[in-house]
């Protein structure tokens, strides 16, 4: 493990000043798990930055029914992680533990059950802050011997809307798009339909009107 200016890095340094669980988490984030990347001091402070925000959601945690939509959003997390780490792409598997933390810390409060999904997920790259935050919030058992998390089926599945295609306030086609689908998403969808193209060819498109899982309009002179 060395440096870019070729310096070669004490890990007891590292884990004296940060923790063990961020070197591990750093030296799995950097870069491809088979290809060798610069040592970054503040590509450390940034894993040590996400496990103070891990550490936090311990605040949230509350005995209450799951939230749906975190829930949903969790197990397409575990399907993702667990892909990645199949394929030794743990850069990515921790990319995806870092969104769901970003997505959990939006909420006021975090069901218990699925705090300790998360840390059964965070557990093989960040072992010492999840046992700790296991037992924080109640658990006595080792998160070792814990099943890992399996993905719902059921929660992969999106859920799908009919978006209506106008061309000048003309309906002009019907599309299937993934509910809640970015505004950028579905005016390329629209463009890219061939209905669509065919009533704006030789024109100018002056503006695109989203209207959320419902319509989108093309106007073109």
């Amino acid at each position: 493990m060395s440096k870019s200016k070729g310096n070669v890095v004490n890990p007891m340094e590292t884990i004296e000043s940060y923790g063990a669980d961020t070197l591990r988490l750093y030296i799995l984030f950097i870069g491809d798990y088979e290809q060798s990347t610069p040592w970054s001091e503040s590509g450390v402070k940034g894993a040590r930055r996400f496990l103070e925000k891990v550490w936090r959601l311990q605040d949230k945690v509350k005995d209450q029914k799951p939230d749906e939509e975190l829930t949903n959003f969790l197990h397409k997390i575990i399907d993702g992680v667990d892909t990645d780490i199949e394929a030794t792409k743990f850069n990515t598997a921790i990319s995806k533990l870092m969104t769901f933390v970003n997505e959990a810390s939006k909420k006021e409060t975090i069901a218990k059950a699925t705090f300790e999904t998360f840390l059964k997920l965070l557990n093989p790259f960040a072992p010492h802050i999840s046992e700790e935050l296991n037992q924080n919030i109640g658990n006595n058992e080792s998160l070792v011997f814990a099943a890992y998390p399996e993905a719902d089926p059921e929660r992969l599945k999106e859920e799908k809307v009919t978006i209506v295609l106008s061309v000048n306030g003309k309906m002009r086609d019907k599309i299937e798009a993934k509910k809640d689908e970015d505004k950028e998403k579905l005016e390329e969808l629209a463009l890219a339909n061939e209905r669509v193209q065919k009533f704006i060819e030789g024109k100018s498109v002056q503006k695109i009107i989203v209207v959320p899982n419902r319509l989108v309009n093309v106007v073109a002179q």
